[in-house]
């Protein structure tokens, strides 16, 4: 890395979040990019678009949404490879390790009931906010409590 740029990382690391909000967001602006940060917390921000929004909890994450929400969450879904799954009306998403929920905006767009697993109190609060209308429904547990490989079957 050039060490223009490593400064220029180091200063950005170092940033309180509202100022490094406002230096994304102003940078945003002049690229037109879709995506605004808004800080909401020490580990919670509000990423918005001109249609969606989303809780996240790592800062350097908001450049994932430059093209916008909708459009992020479909690109992880495709390379999920969800998209070639028959989806059935009514049918059910178990996201395990679902982070902030991204995939739970894919799965409620398809009609989807969604359940999210996530043992990480700050991305699990993050889902709720995102799928969940706030409320705490992300089930904060691992899946597992050894280190070992099993059989999963759908």
């Amino acid at each position: 890395m050039g060490l223009m740029r490593q400064l220029r990382h180091t200063i950005i690391r170092s940033m309180p979040n509202p100022c490094f909000c406002a230096v994304t967001n102003l940078k945003s602006l002049l690229q037109r990019r879709k995506h605004r940060i808004k800080p909401a917390g020490k580990r919670q921000f509000l990423i918005t678009d001109s249609h969606d929004s989303l809780w996240i909890t790592e800062r350097q994450r908001h450049s994932r949404y430059r093209r916008g929400i909708k459009y992020a969450v479909n690109e992880l879904a495709r390379i999920y490879h969800l998209n070639s799954m028959d989806i059935l009306p009514g049918g059910v998403f178990i996201d395990c390790g679902a982070n902030v929920g991204e995939l739970g905006l894919w799965a409620r767009a398809k009609g989807l009931d969604y359940h999210a697993f996530e043992p990480e109190p700050d991305e699990a609060r993050c889902c709720d906010l995102n799928n969940y209308g706030g409320a705490p429904e992300t089930r904060q547990c691992g899946l597992w409590n050894q280190t070992g490989e099993m059989k999963l079957y759908s």
